[in-house]
C-alpha cells in the first residue's frame, strides 16, 4: 500500500525562539497511549523526563486540543492529499464539499502524486475548487500513464521467464526484485521527500496543520503471476540432489524467500522517518482509505497490498493525533475526520543551543505508556531557528483605556515594483469560557518595516484572552500572539 504512514506512535516537537537566539523553547507534544484524554488527566508529578540521559525537572506541562472545525483559532492550514489511481466524480465532489464546509478562507495546500500546490491567498472558494480539481485531474492522468509503463516492464519479465533452468530462475529473481524495488519506491510507498517538502513549507507558520489524505488501497501488479512463478521455481528446485545441484538449489531458495519478503510491503518502508517528518511540525494526518477501482484493463492479476502496510498507515495517523476511516463514501469520511478532536499535552522546557537531543518520558505509574518524539538532531534545530526568524513579530501589546494596541514587524517587504508588504491581521478576544466577545480584522498594505495598530475602545470589562493572528502574505509565514488581558 502506498501512503502516508505510522510507527510505534510518536508525537511532535515545536520550537519557539525568544529574542532570536537567546534561548530555545522546545514544546514536545505528549500523548498517553491507549487512553482517552477526555477522561484522563496528566500531572507533572506523573512524569520522569530525561534529556540526553539527564533528568530535567524544570519543565511545564499544558493540555492542548485541536480539531478541523472551530472558530478559526488557532489559524488552520489544510492539506488535501490525493494518493489515487483514478480521478472520478466523487473525488471532485469531495473537494467541493470540504472547501464549502470547512476551509472558510483558510490557507490550503494540494498534494497530488507528483506535485505540491499552495493556495495561501486566493480570491474565492469557486476559484479554489475549480483550480484544485483541474490540477488533480491532470496530475492523476499523468501518474496513471507512468504506472502503465512499469506494468509493461513486469509483463515482459513474466513473458520471457524460463523457470525450467537454474539460469532462468536466477535471471527472473534478479529482474523481478530490481523492478519491484523501483516500483514500490515510486508508486507504493508514501513519498517521504514530498512530505519533507510539505513540512518545510509549513515550518515557519503558526497554527494547526491538518492533512486529509484520500488513499486508494495500493496494488501489487501481476500478483497472480508472481505467485505462479514462485510455485514453478519451488517445483523445479525440489528435484535438486546432493552436490552441485544442492548449491544452486539453496541459492534459488534464498531468492524465492527474498521475493516473498519483498511482498510484505511495510518491512522495507522507513515509517519512522516519515512519522518524524510530520511530528516535527505538528502535522496531523487523517486517512480515508478507498477501495481501488482498477480492473484487468488497467493491469492483469493485481492484488491489494498486504494488510501490514495498511496497519502502518493507520498507526501513523493515530500517532499524529489523526484518525483513519475505510469508506468509499467520501462525504461520510470527511465528516468523521472533522468530528475528531485531538487532545494531547505540551511538555515544555528550554535549551541554550541547538544540539543532538535524545528524550525519554517515563510514567511514575508504570501502567501508563507515553507517545512522544524520541530525538531531535542539531542540524534540524538550527534550520528551524532560521525559519522562525522570518516570521512576523507582534510586540508592544497594550489594552489601556480599553483600546487594543500593538506593533508588527519582521515581515517581508516587496523589493520589486511596490516597496511594501501585505499583512492579514485578525484580532479576537475570548472570555474564560472560550466564547468570542470581540472580533475584527483586515488586510493591510504596509510601506514601512514596522506598523503600529490602535483599535477603537471595546465594550468589555474584566479578564479575557487576546489573540492576534498575523499572516505575512508575501513571506507566506504566520504568527499567533496570545495574552491574558484585563479591560
Amino acid at each position: 500500500m502506498r501512503r502516508k504512514l505510522v510507527f510505534l506512535l510518536a508525537v511532535l516537537m515545536v520550537f519557539t525562539i525568544y529574542s532570536f537566539g537567546e534561548k530555545i523553547e522546545l514544546k514536545i507534544p505528549l500523548r498517553v497511549k491507549d487512553k482517552s484524554l477526555k477522561e484522563f488527566e496528566l500531572k507533572k508529578s506523573d512524569i520522569v523526563f530525561t534529556v540526553n540521559k539527564k533528568t530535567v525537572s524544570s519543565f511545564e506541562l499544558k493540555k492542548e486540543q485541536r480539531s478541523i472545525t472551530g472558530d478559526g483559532l488557532p489559524l488552520k492550514y489544510f492539506v488535501l492529499d490525493f494518493n489515487i489511481f483514478d480521478y472520478y466524480e466523487d473525488i471532485g465532489n469531495s473537494v467541493d464539499y470540504f472547501i464549502d464546509n470547512f476551509v472558510k478562507g483558510q490557507p490550503i495546500i494540494l498534494l497530488t502524486r507528483n506535485k505540491i500546490y499552495k493556495f495561501f491567498n486566493y480570491n474565492s472558494a469557486s476559484y479554489l475548487k475549480k483550480t484544485i480539481k483541474k490540477l488533480l485531474r491532470e496530475d492523476t492522468i499523468k501518474f496513471k500513464a507512468e504506472t502503465k509503463s512499469y506494468y509493461k516492464k513486469f509483463k515482459s519479465i513474466f513473458s520471457s521467464a524460463d523457470l525450467g533452468t537454474k539460469e532462468g530462475c536466477q535471471k527472473f529473481i534478479n529482474d523481478y526484485l530490481r523492478e519491484w524495488s523501483v516500483y514500490k519506491t515510486r508508486f507504493v510507498y508514501p513519498d517521504i521527500r514530498k512530505y519533507q517538502m510539505l513540512a518545510n513549507i509549513l515550518s515557519n507558520k503558526d497554527g494547526d496543520k491538518f492533512i486529509i489524505s484520500f488513499y486508494h488501497r495500493e496494488i501489487i501488479p501481476y500478483y497472480n503471476e508472481v505467485q505462479k512463478a514462485l510455485s514453478d521455481m519451488n517445483n523445479f528446485i525440489s528435484s535438486a540432489v546432493e552436490g552441485a545441484d544442492q548449491a544452486w538449489s539453496t541459492m534459488i531458495s534464498g531468492g524465492i524467500n527474498d521475493i516473498n519478503q519483498s511482498l510484505l510491503i511495510s518491512k522495507s518502508f522507513a515509517s519512522k522517518t516519515l512519522v518524524n517528518t510530520l511530528l516535527s511540525n505538528n502535522i496531523s494526518l487523517n486517512l480515508i482509505l478507498l477501495n481501488n477501482k482498477m480492473s484487468n484493463k488497467d493491469v492483469e492479476g493485481y492484488n491489494d497490498v498486504s494488510p501490514d502496510m495498511e496497519k502502518v498507515l493507520r498507526d501513523i495517523a493515530i500517532s499524529t493525533g489523526g484518525i483513519s476511516i475505510t469508506t468509499d463514501d467520501l462525504k461520510n469520511g470527511i465528516n468523521k475526520i472533522t468530528e475528531n478532536e485531538d487532545r494531547y499535552y505540551y511538555l515544555k522546557f528550554y535549551t541554550k543551543k541547538a544540539k543532538d537531543l535524545i528524550f525519554e518520558v517515563k510514567a511514575v505509574n508504570k501502567k501508563i505508556e507515553f507517545i512522544y518524539p524520541t530525538e531531535y538532531k542539531k542540524n534540524f534545530i538550527k534550520n528551524f531557528v532560521k525559519l522562525l526568524k522570518k516570521k512576523p513579530v507582534v510586540s508592544g501589546v497594550d489594552v489601556s483605556s480599553k483600546r487594543i494596541g500593538f506593533s508588527i514587524s519582521n515581515y517581508l517587504m516587496n523589493k520589486r515594483g511596490k516597496n511594501g508588504g501585505v499583512l492579514k491581521v485578525n484580532i479576537i478576544v475570548k472570555d474564560n469560557r472560550g466564547v468570542i466577545a470581540y472580533k475584527t480584522g483586515n488586510i493591510l498594505n504596509v510601506i514601512k518595516k514596522s506598523i503600529n495598530i490602535k483599535l477603537p475602545p471595546v465594550n468589555l470589562s474584566g479578564k479575557y484572552n487576546l489573540f492576534i493572528v498575523v499572516r505575512d502574505l508575501l513571506g507566506e509565514s504566520s504568527t499567533i500572539f496570545v495574552k491574558e488581558v484585563f479591560f
